[in-house]
């Protein structure tokens, strides 16, 4: 089991690098959100910045690792689907299902054929990714409710890196 930390940004449509530091407090890489233009980043402003959000994770010599971009059709008009590159997971969807927004819910299914969950519960600090066997592949969670808050990855299995961990979570988090 390996632990990773990062702290969550005050404002949540912050588009600035956040560091992912390791058990010794050695940086690892850093997540971003980004926006694809002054429209979306006006929209999004107005609308409590979770319009559409698009978070890419980088490792420690800058070279991009994850990529996940919400896809914006008719299809996604009422539950949001987001399409993703990573080096570990290679191309993969992430689909929200979420039905009260206090206990949300996210799958994520990858072009080889696996599938993970992502569950948080309402007044739990910790939200638990899972694989299709409902064996734990991470736990995150954070040290208090008010931003800016320290956010603790622990990474109990390999299926998924660090860098997947933290782009899903924080994209849970802008969303939710």
């Amino acid at each position: 089991m390996r632990l990773f930390t990062y702290k969550n940004p005050y404002y949540r449509g912050s588009t600035k690098s956040i560091e992912i530091l390791d058990e010794e407090q050695n940086r690892v890489g850093y997540l971003q959100r980004k926006h694809r233009g002054f429209f979306q980043k006006t929209i999004d402003f107005v609308m409590n910045s979770s319009f559409i959000i698009d978070v890419y994770t980088y490792g420690f010599k800058n070279d991009l690792y994850c990529e996940i971009s919400e896809q914006v059709d008719k299809r996604s008009l009422f539950k949001s689907i987001w399409k993703g590159n990573s080096n570990n997971l290679g191309n993969f969807m992430l689909f929200d299902k979420t039905k009260i927004t206090t206990h949300p819910r996210m799958e994520l299914h990858t072009d080889q054929g696996d599938k993970f969950s992502i569950k948080k519960d309402f007044a739990v600090k910790s939200v638990f990714i899972v694989n299709e066997s409902d064996r734990v592949i991470a736990e995150i969670s954070y040290d208090n409710p008010i931003p800016p808050q320290l956010i603790a990855i622990q990474q109990k299995s390999s299926d998924l890196h660090v860098f997947d961990i933290a782009a899903l979570y924080y994209l849970l988090n802008i969303k939710y």
